[in-house]
């Protein structure tokens, strides 16, 4: 399967993150992106 998107972060910690997930534009280019993807695949891991 072929992905035309792909959204990488690195956050310092738990809490970083906490705060990207309810970020303005964050929620706003979610909320798009659930409108018109077909398919997604999450990975998370610890460097």
């Amino acid at each position: 399967m072929a992905y035309d998107a792909v959204l990488v972060f690195t956050f310092d910690d738990e809490a970083a993150l906490e705060a990207y997930k309810v970020n303005p534009e964050h929620v706003k280019i979610s909320t798009y992106c659930k409108k018109i993807r077909e398919s997604r695949v999450v990975v998370d891991y610890l460097i």
